[in-house]
């Protein structure tokens, strides 16, 4: 395992570090958005449109139909998918994501690498 300069650290750690760094302020993020929603009063709507849910979240309608690819209730308002805003919170904290402990560094490293020279 080849340790970089300076650091003290292996290259793996090293990148380990750098991702972690990366994801920890979308997490935070993601998270007070989730807090936001549990703490907004009731008066608001009980179903969101896919177009609410991105702006709200500050992601793509595309990542919101993923949201209901992989399991995300969806409702049919005329041509209008809705999620419930319940469900939305609770799919969310389920699938929260969490810095991945056991990521393969090195292979996506060389990934990355062959992908600059080719």
């Amino acid at each position: 395992m080849k340790k970089v300069a300076n650091t003290g650290m292996s290259f793996e750690e090293t990148l380990g570090a750098i991702i972690e760094a990366k994801l920890a302020p979308v997490l935070a993020e993601l998270r007070l958005a989730i807090h936001e929603l549990r703490s907004a009063p009731s008066t608001q709507k009980e179903f969101l449109s896919v177009a609410e849910v991105a702006e709200l979240f500050d992601v793509s309608e595309t990542t919101v139909r993923e949201w209901m690819a992989k399991g995300l209730r969806q409702y049919k308002q005329g041509r209008v998918l809705r999620v419930r805003r319940a469900e939305l919170l609770a799919f969310l904290s389920a699938n929260a994501p969490e810095v991945e402990p056991e990521v393969d560094v090195e292979k996506r490293a060389v990934t990355f690498l062959a992908g600059r020279r080719g």
